[in-house]
């Protein structure tokens, strides 16, 4: 029942008792970083806009604080840090949002986590706490966490969102406006390469619409007709590729 009970329970539970929250969404992904060590990216976007008739700030602070617990409850990372976002004139029922990025390096364990945000100078703060059980890439064919992605393309400058030759700008809101695309990462691992060093490999996707009658995880996808469908072959030097 593991895709039922993960459909039926939520992934994150707020904690705002005092309801007045910092508006941010977050997203936690996984990529494999080393043996046995994942990279784990812990994407944060923040509120950066002025309400109607605030027009002397041209910035918001925000103290943020991510710790992750192994499965033994003992604390395994923390970082706190302050992040200064420049804030723009926006109307009332419109929402700017800045993306942030949280690194973290950890081993193999089932993961706690709990992030939070807080407002310098008010008294606006939100936290959240979620699960995270550990992707091992280490052996067979494996993909990375998938990405949402407000912007991917050629590096053209010094961003903390570069992946080698690729700026990757997270998007953990998902939401897009219709006729935007739609930008997804994701990473390969364990292909095995040829004679020559070359790894050749078929990506195959579909997108369902979504149902909102409970159903298995697959069966979404064999009797759901896609509103998308595509297959292509790539190839990479080497056991692990990106795309995109």
């Amino acid at each position: 029942n593991f895709e039922v009970v993960k459909e039926e329970t939520p992934s994150s539970y707020p904690f705002n008792f005092e309801q007045n929250p910092v508006r941010f969404v977050f997203s936690v992904d996984q990529f494999r970083g080393g043996e046995g060590i994942n990279r784990v990216e812990l994407n944060l976007e923040l509120e950066a806009r002025l309400s109607p008739g605030e027009t002397g700030a041209t910035s918001r602070s925000y103290k943020t604080a991510a710790v992750f617990w192994d499965a033994g409850g003992e604390e395994a990372s923390r970082q706190e840090r302050e992040i200064t976002v420049p804030t723009a004139a926006g109307m009332a029922d419109s929402v700017r949002l800045l993306p942030v990025q949280v690194l973290f390096s950890l081993r193999k364990s089932y993961y706690r986590m709990a992030v939070s945000v807080e407002e310098v100078g008010t008294d606006r703060k939100s936290a959240y706490r979620s699960t995270m059980p550990f992707n091992d890439y280490r052996y067979d064919l494996a993909l990375s966490d998938i990405l949402f992605a407000s912007k991917i393309g050629p590096v053209e400058r010094q961003s903390p969102f570069n992946r080698g030759a690729l700026e990757v700008i997270p998007h953990p809101t998902r939401l897009y406006r219709k006729g935007d695309l739609v930008p997804l990462y994701f990473e390969i691992y364990n292909l095995h390469p040829k004679d020559d060093g070359m790894s050749s490999y078929t990506v195959e996707y579909r997108i369902v619409p979504h149902a909102p009658q409970k159903s298995a995880f697959w069966e979404r996808f064999r009797a759901t007709s896609p509103v998308i469908s595509s297959r292509f072959e790539s190839s990479c030097y080497g056991s692990n590729d990106q795309q995109y």
